[in-house]
């Protein structure tokens, strides 16, 4: 009976202890804003997976980020693809507005192209929706200290759909 008890006790630790791994290393996140449409639809939530080597970071994943300002103000996370890694050269056209011209931070400018260089330990990352996406376009490259997660997976069955009115 001592040994059955104690097996069980052993069971029962070994259970809270995997339970709290994965309170601990994944989070469901709603999606609030536009920036990622069509992928991502606003209301929609997805799992995030918050510790992962940076080596599994590649193009194309979709990561939560958060800047420095937002953390100090309690806003919620940037989500966003990534779309260049170390080593990567973007170019994007500077037909731009004026008011984002201002706030670009490329490295280099040539003719009508902006052009950023992808340093060791950064990333480039955009929203599918580039009209209303804030992103690596306006910051420059990212640090991955500011990768808060990489999307697992959007959870089926809940959040939001883009309504489209009929006339």
């Amino acid at each position: 009976m001592t040994f059955l008890f104690i097996c069980d006790i052993f069971l029962l630790l070994l259970i809270c202890v995997i339970i709290g791994i994965i309170r601990v290393a994944f989070v469901v996140i709603t999606i609030q804003g536009r920036s990622m449409l069509p992928t991502l639809c606003e209301r929609d939530r997805v799992l995030i997976w918050r510790f992962w080597p940076a080596r599994f970071l590649r193009r194309g994943q979709i990561i939560i980020l958060q800047q420095e300002s937002q953390r100090f103000k309690g806003l919620p996370p940037y989500i966003k693809r990534i779309t260049g890694v170390p080593g990567d050269i973007i170019t994007f056209p500077s037909d731009l507005s004026e008011h984002v011209t201002l706030s670009l931070h490329a490295q280099h400018h040539i003719g009508n192209q902006r052009m950023w260089h992808i340093p060791p330990g950064h990333l480039f990352v955009q929203g599918d929706n580039q009209a209303e996406s804030v992103d690596s376009v306006l910051w420059g490259p990212i640090s991955f200290d500011q990768v808060g997660g990489i999307v697992v997976r959007k959870l089926s069955g809940i959040g939001g759909e883009v309504k489209e009115k009929r006339t």
